[in-house]
């Protein structure tokens, strides 16, 4: 049975009282989060939100947009956090600047586990750190507090993918269709609830993913596009999902394939060998070589295609149990990530290799990162809930596809939160759903299932419904004769 706690810093007796009185602030943003999703429910309500932010905002509309996502974010920030996660992240940033980052693999302050993110993501916690002791004047503490310091880093990654989304797509569907996606994402209720409020740095690694995406089809794209997906790989190993997608872009042009990889390999190679000269590889490469085992379940709070089968008992089942008595849940997983990854690449392969002459197929693209990405989280063993986080921007574009494709992208988005807000309620409401209706994740998780499904359909219906054709200049048909002035 699912069991949810919620503890404040008055112990467990006050526990309930302070929850009465906190949790009725919360719920406000509750009722915002979700009522913005209201926005999925008819092509009408998004036709008149294209024209109105075509018609009423001047040039500044993103300078607008990203002072928006900041402040929401700001202001969402004292609701709370995971405080598990969030003290462990605060203590990596904090022996890393004792120890040095390098040493802090080996050692860390004050019984803190040992870092399973890789290096860039450590950087950034120590930076958050540096800002803290800045702000209070160099007063160290022994457990550093400072939760908006931490905080920081995926709120910062939250703007930049704003700001980079539009710019890759203003030329490409409209100055004006651009704002207004960027301006969801902003107000996104799951990216905001895992970021702001949970503190997870998902949106990192989504960043460089995303960014690698981008500008790829530019002219230097390839190389670009490698370092760019190399740092998200520096950030969390999630992000190396991905790479065979921009190979398999990039193989009708090898000279440009072959460049992806030098940049990518390079990029790993600066920040892996001075860790290893100075006495850390092998603590580093545990973080990559073990992220598959170190939470040995079915389903880790992810409401995906295990979930649906298992229910809560998904938490408990060890994917390294046979399926059936056949074969173990997490290769059995690893075949149908494959299968999924193996056949979106296959469909969608001609759009895909037109990038370099048609840069309208960057639609494309993030369509086909958007379902590898929902493939990745169902299908996959130990998953947790924030791994369809990359979903949320890649799957945006899915939004110009009419009425299908707002509602498919919203229902996706409301579970997405849902799925956050099972395994870290916000107030009563979403307690009181989850302790009433005890199956309510496994509609969740059916509901992703089919959001999957059709999701694949409408984008390959629409997308392979216009085809590529090349210009050609206009030739006058052989058969009509050309007439020529007549003498008077």
């Amino acid at each position: 049975m699912l069991c949810i706690t919620y503890k404040t810093k008055s112990g467990t007796g006050g526990a309930h009282k302070s929850l009465q009185t906190f949790a009725d602030s919360q719920c406000h943003f509750l009722y915002l989060s979700v009522s913005l999703l209201h926005f999925s429910r008819g092509y009408f309500a998004m036709h008149q939100l294209f024209h109105l932010v075509g018609a009423r905002l001047n040039r500044y509309a993103l300078v607008l947009i990203l002072f928006l996502a900041v402040v929401i974010r700001l202001l969402a920030t004292p609701l709370g956090g995971y405080g598990h996660d969030l003290n462990i992240n605060k203590e990596w940033g904090h022996s890393a600047r004792v120890f040095g980052l390098v040493q802090s693999y080996k050692e860390q302050m004050n019984g803190n586990m040992l870092p399973n993110y890789p290096p860039l993501s450590l950087v950034i916690f120590t930076a958050a750190e540096y800002g803290r002791l800045w702000m209070r004047h160099g007063t160290a503490e022994a457990v550093p507090e400072g939760t908006l310091y931490i905080k920081l880093p995926g709120i910062i990654a939250d703007v930049l993918t704003c700001l980079v989304f539009f710019l890759g797509f203003q030329g490409i569907i409209g100055r004006r269709k651009s704002l207004v996606l960027s301006l969801i994402y902003a107000l996104h209720p799951a990216v905001i609830y895992n970021s702001a409020v949970w503190g997870q740095t998902d949106s990192v690694f989504t960043f460089f993913a995303m960014a690698a995406l981008v500008t790829l089809p530019l002219k230097r794209g390839p190389i670009w596009a490698g370092i760019l997906l190399a740092l998200g790989i520096l950030s969390k190993p999630h992000a190396i999902i991905f790479i065979p997608l921009l190979a398999f872009v990039l193989l009708p042009r090898p000279l440009k394939l072959l460049q992806y990889i030098v940049a990518g390999i390079t990029t790993l190679l600066v920040a892996f060998i001075p860790i290893t000269l100075l006495g850390s590889g092998q603590e580093l490469m545990k973080v990559y070589t073990h992220a598959v085992g170190f939470y040995p379940a079915l389903s880790s709070s992810a409401y995906n295609f295990w979930w649906s089968l298992y229910s809560h008992e998904s938490g408990k089942i060890m994917d390294t149990e046979l399926f059936f008595g056949v074969i173990k849940y997490r290769l059995f997983g690893y075949i149908l990530f494959g299968i999924m990854y193996a056949a979106i690449l296959a469909l969608f392969r001609k759009k895909l290799w037109a990038i370099a002459q048609e840069k309208r197929e960057l639609v494309t693209l993030f369509m086909v990162g958007a379902l590898i990405a929902y493939s990745f989280f169902l299908f996959n063993t130990e998953m947790h809930e924030r791994y369809l986080f990359a979903y949320m921007i890649l799957a945006l574009p899915l939004v110009l596809f009419g009425r299908n494709g707002i509602l498919l992208y919203g229902v996706s988005s409301l579970a997405n939160l849902m799925n956050l807000l099972g395994n870290l309620p916000l107030g009563r409401i979403d307690i009181a759903i989850y302790k009433n209706f005890f199956h309510f994740a496994v509609v969740i998780a059916c509901a992703h299932l089919w959001a999957f499904v059709l999701t694949w359909m409408l984008v390959y219906g629409k997308t392979m419904s216009v085809s590529i054709k090349p210009k050609t200049k206009t030739r006058v048909p052989a058969s009509v004769p050309v007439s020529t002035p007549s003498k008077l």
